[in-house]
């Protein structure tokens, strides 16, 4: 369905650019800020494309029309379904959450290239690892709130168990560690953390109001505690993951050496 432009959405609603800009003054005057007002000379330059509107702006019409900003976009060739498709190409140095937000029309790639994943953990909008491949996820692991994280490019923390780069689905109903009993380092609950001043992710050992975030034996990175709940929250507890079987050659912390074997 083709998107209107903004002469037609004042036309169903049935408004005249005189109506509207004094829709606009009263938003402006109840809400004591002078630059959500529109004029008529300027509404008549807008909807003939001789200038470019703001945010505030965009969020008077969205009121007055009673559309979401997101719908006014396109009349600018913004495409936001397809922008957010971008977090997944987008270097950040810091494991993070990502967003929850409600673009269900969205289907961007589940996979970038692994050279372009962000560094940081980070969380993401479901969009970007749903529609069609997490979400059918939701019912069979059993947990109602779920949202989606990816591992930093630069975060070894459960490696080789868990690659950098990788997508994780987070269950926001497990927000404390559980007792549970693990024979195999595959079965120990992993979780997502918040931290003061990022995210991180992992084991965890809960004692004595610190809480320790393990990390797998062989990625030579440092286990590190955090006093609980203070400087530290839990997310939840990660229950599917996709990731990378033969990415390129990780780039591991000048810190961190490759063990090597011989037989």
């Amino acid at each position: 369905m083709r998107n209107p432009n903004l002469r037609e959405l004042r036309r169903l609603s049935g408004l005249t650019t005189r109506e509207v800009s004094q829709l606009s003054r009263q938003i402006a005057i109840e809400t004591s800020i002078p630059s959500y007002a529109l004029s008529c000379g300027w509404l008549a330059r807008l909807e003939n494309h001789q200038t470019v509107p703001n945010v505030y702006n965009l969020t008077s019409l969205s009121v007055i029309y009673g559309v979401p900003i997101r719908q006014l976009l396109p009349c600018y060739g913004i495409n936001a379904s397809a922008l957010s498709s971008k977090q997944l190409s987008i270097r950040t140095p810091r494991t993070m959450p990502l967003q929850d937000q409600e673009l269900s029309h969205t289907k961007p790639p589940l996979f970038a290239p692994f050279a372009n994943r962000p560094q940081k953990t980070t969380l993401m909008p479901v969009p970007a690892c749903a529609p069609g491949r997490f979400s059918s996820l939701h019912s069979e692991c059993g947990h109602s709130r779920v949202t989606y994280g990816r591992i930093g490019a630069d975060d070894f923390t459960l490696y080789p168990l868990v690659l950098p780069g990788s997508i994780v689905q987070i269950a926001r109903d497990c927000k404390s560690p559980e007792r549970a009993l693990w024979w195999h380092e595959i079965e120990r609950p992993i979780y997502f953390f918040e931290l003061r001043d990022g995210y991180a992710y992992g084991w965890c050992e809960l004692k004595d109001g610190i809480l320790t975030v393990v990390s797998h034996p062989l990625s030579s990175c440092q286990a590190r505690c955090f006093a609980y709940p203070a400087d530290i929250q839990i997310t939840g507890r990660i229950v599917a993951l996709t990731m990378f079987l033969s990415p390129p050659q990780p780039q591991l912390p000048r810190t961190q050496e490759l063990r090597s074997y011989s037989r």
